[in-house]
């Protein structure tokens, strides 16, 4: 059977930003806001996350150190969720730079597992919100999968740093640039400290943005990670290890074809051995032109 994935969109995905920007898999019920209500924005409850990590990839081994989030209603925090994490392995000196988590710190703290349950609790019946929000979502997922849980897509998700870059027009988007350019004290880099400045940065965001009903908001929200199929087809041959044709379009924006066996994948990537490299490669959505069965 011939199964194709034509590429949509081109270019690297944080060029094309819309007002609310990315949805990706995550864990909370799937009929939260299946039919949102005609409400104020003021009367949203919004679910504000921010993770502190080990690294930049996930899918090479990095893990969760610190997680946060708030919840928001009536434009005041109701609850607060906080927790450092074991991530059970070490951090780096680089990351323990930026947000000054040491390993002394972490190693009697809970490991991830112990902790999604209360946080999938924690984010029930809300609108998920961060700052470059795929980011927290893919770490959140693939700690998911490491315990063996599945993955649930979410249904309502606001990128908060996809919303600055359409609203304000800044040389830099980083969060601490954001605040301060809209009159807000930066953030710590920590989880709850940069929950908070994402709340504040997100509260004035909607203010200049003018949308006056969540059902005017909701036609700016995108339903689903834009590469569902590509992703439950994958998963769906993993553990067979199918071979697929792929043409994969490299950074000079020539395409090339190979035959992959897929290995693993995270929201907006395929882990898979190349034949053609005769080693495990990382290759993004956005860059598959096809892919074929054998």
């Amino acid at each position: 059977q011939m199964l194709i994935f034509p590429v949509f969109f081109c270019g690297y995905w944080r060029s094309w930003v819309r007002v609310l920007n990315f949805i990706h898999k995550f864990f909370i019920s799937s009929s939260n806001y299946t039919n949102m209500p005609s409400e104020s924005l003021k009367d949203i409850t919004w679910i504000v996350v921010d993770l502190e990590t080990t690294g930049l990839k996930p899918w090479e081994g990095d893990k969760i150190c610190e997680i946060a989030a708030l919840r928001v209603k009536n434009e005041k925090i109701i609850d607060e969720f906080q927790s450092l994490v074991n991530p059970e392995r070490h951090i780096p000196p680089d990351a323990q730079a930026i947000h000054g988590i040491s390993n002394e710190q972490v190693k009697n703290a809970p490991a991830i597992e112990h902790l999604l349950q209360k946080f999938r609790q924690f984010s029930e019946k809300g609108i998920i919100a961060g700052y470059n929000i795929e980011f927290d979502l893919e770490f959140i997922n693939s700690e998911l999968k490491t315990i063996g849980e599945t993955r649930i897509f979410i249904k309502d998700s606001l990128d908060v740093w996809g919303l600055a870059r359409r609203l304000l027009h800044l040389p830099h988007y980083k969060l601490s640039d954001v605040a301060q350019a809209l009159h807000i004290a930066p953030p710590e880099h920590r989880a709850l400290s940069e929950c908070k400045a994402t709340w504040q940065v997100l509260k004035r965001l909607l203010e200049m943005s003018n949308s006056a009903t969540s059902d005017e908001l909701r036609t700016t929200i995108r339903s689903e990670n834009p590469y569902k199929n590509l992703i439950d087809t994958i998963g769906n041959t993993i553990k067979n290890k199918q071979q697929f044709h792929l043409r994969y379009q490299a950074s000079n924006q020539e395409s090339t074809d190979r035959t992959i066996t897929p290995i693993d994948y995270g929201d907006q990537h395929l882990v898979a051995y190349c034949h053609l490299r005769k080693a495990e490669r990382n290759f993004r959505f956005d860059r598959i032109k096809s892919l074929q069965a054998t």
